[in-house]
Parts: C-alpha cells; sequence; structure tokens
C-alpha cells in the first residue's frame, strides 16, 4: 500500500509499480551496530520441474454452411500436448514442484519464478542499523561499503525491513537483504 493505492511489484528487481529504476541508497559499515551474511549453497538445485496436465477440451463449434468461400490459408496452431514437464536450470539436480498445472504457460510461469525465487536467496545480508531509516522500504536497491570486497561489490535488494521504537534503544531499523539475481558471482 502507498497513498492510498495497492501495489503489484515484481520481486528482486528493484523498480516500482509503473516499471522506473527505484532509487539506488548507500549504507555503510559506521551506520550499522551488526551484521549478518550468509551464502547458501548455490549448487544445491541446477534446476526446477513444473509438471502440467491439460484436461480441458477446447469446445467444438457447430456450424452450418451454406455456400463455401474462398479464405486466405492461415497457418494452423498446433494443439497443446495433453502434459509434460517444464525444466528451468539443468536437469542434474532439480526441485520437482509437487503440484500439477492445468496448462504448460502456468507450468512455465511456476518454474521460473521459484527458480528466480532459489537465487535471490543465494546470498543474504542481515544489518542493524545504529539509528532509524524511515525513509527506506522494500525493493530498494542497497549499495553496502566498508564491509569485505564481494560483499561491497554486490547490488543488493532490501526484502525484510523493520522499524523498532523502544525505550532503550530509540528508533532503529534492521534490514535483510538479498543479492539480485543478475548479478551475483562469488565463490
Amino acid at each position: 500500500m502507498k497513498n492510498g493505492n495497492l501495489l503489484f511489484i515484481r520481486q528482486g528487481q528493484g523498480k516500482s509499480a509503473t516499471g522506473k529504476p527505484l532509487p539506488v541508497i548507500t549504507i555503510t559499515r559506521k551506520d550499522g551496530d551488526s551484521h549478518r551474511f550468509t551464502l547458501a549453497d548455490r549448487g544445491a538445485y541446477t534446476g526446477v520441474i513444473a509438471s502440467w496436465l491439460h484436461t480441458r477440451e477446447p469446445a467444438k463449434k457447430e456450424s452450418t454452411t451454406v455456400k463455401r468461400k474462398r479464405r486466405t490459408k492461415k497457418q494452423k496452431k498446433e494443439p497443446e500436448a495433453k502434459q509434460g514437464d517444464y525444466l528451468v536450470g539443468t536437469d542434474e539436480n532439480v526441485l520437482v514442484l509437487n503440484r500439477t498445472y492445468a496448462n504448460r504457460s502456468n507450468a512455465e510461469r511456476a518454474a521460473k519464478m521459484q527458480w528466480e525465487r532459489l537465487q535471490r536467496g543465494v546470498a543474504s545480508f542481515s544489518l542493524q542499523l545504529a539509528e532509524g531509516r524511515a525513509d527506506l522500504y522494500t525493493e530498494m536497491p542497497v549499495k553496502v561499503s566498508g564491509f569485505k570486497q564481494p560483499i561491497d561489490d554486490a547490488e543488493w535488494t532490501i526484502t525484510t525491513l523493520t522499524h523498532t521504537v523502544s525505550p532503550d534503544n530509540g528508533f532503529t531499523t534492521s534490514l535483510e537483504l538479498e543479492v539480485k539475481i543478475d548479478d551475483f558471482e562469488m565463490e
């Protein structure tokens, strides 16, 4: 919700609902009280398979024709296969989605979304800021500095943002960041 509107934004892209890039914010090591970097095993899954089964038959149209008209030949649309699997990635170590989808396009969309979700979760970075930042919101791109070189070089996106007000610490902000999908090469 923003300004009374419900926003639909694709995760991990760093773009607004209108498609414009969100502003990149910079956070330095001195801004935070604590941080945690985790690197998942990227090779755990090499692909995602989604199965589909097309059970709906197109309705046959009843037609009566009195006179035959010449028509230009149109390319016939190939009928969609009745069932199959859609693979994103490679087939070495795949994650098989347990749901069967109604058609190929739904299976393809689900496999791609799960693959992107797996890729986003490869590296994560948590920061507890010493002073709260009310100007931050989720999906904002973040550039960090003052940490190890691979962390500083990566482009991050805010996935979870928590603002806290307490009598002991005042206004603080904690961030959960994930690396951008197309940006990550770390060993």
